[in-house]
């Protein structure tokens, strides 16, 4: 199987033409495994080339699922090393021998790094609508004491909020 590292014009990486195509079982099998590579490593899914990240998800067996699991994991600990070692001035050497420098490192990045790559746990939150009665308000563009007024003029008569 070639590693299907093609670039476009702007040096994306381009996976081979894989539309439609018919994996066999073992080149599904080899597939997974790199895929699981890939992942343990650290890397977003979004970067495996060889392959659409979903063929790989769709066409795995349970087993394989709780393979790339581990492997997931395994990617989530060394980002988590990663920010716990710099964040105590200690280098880190990856398993490929890279060595992070915990002086030339820059924090800003590094903790969007671990919000992109871990965005169940550390993203932002997605803001939600919040639904007053029967109209829908988007507390994010409340102003000040909004939230308070629009409490106030939900009370019955004689009642108090305090």
């Amino acid at each position: 199987m070639q590693d299907g590292s093609m670039r476009d014009a702007r040096g994306r990486f381009l996976p081979e033409n894989t539309i439609g195509r018919q994996y066999t079982d073992v080149e599904m099998n080899e597939l997974i495994e790199l895929y699981c590579q890939h992942r343990a490593r650290g890397m977003d899914k979004e970067s495996f080339a060889p392959c659409d990240y979903r063929t790989v998800l769709t066409y795995a067996s349970a087993l394989q699922a709780e393979k790339i699991r581990e492997a997931e994991a395994e990617g989530w600990r060394t980002w988590e090393n990663i920010l716990r070692l710099v964040t105590l001035g200690q280098n880190v050497t990856l398993p490929d021998g890279t060595v992070i420098l915990a002086e030339a490192c820059n924090p800003t990045l590094l903790i969007f790094t671990i919000k992109s790559k871990m965005r169940a746990v550390y993203g932002e939150k997605v803001e939600q609508a919040v639904k007053v009665d029967q109209e829908r308000i988007d507390y994010t563009k409340l102003s000040d004491g909004a939230l308070e007024e629009i409490a106030a003029a939900r009370l019955k008569p004689g009642e108090s909020n305090g």
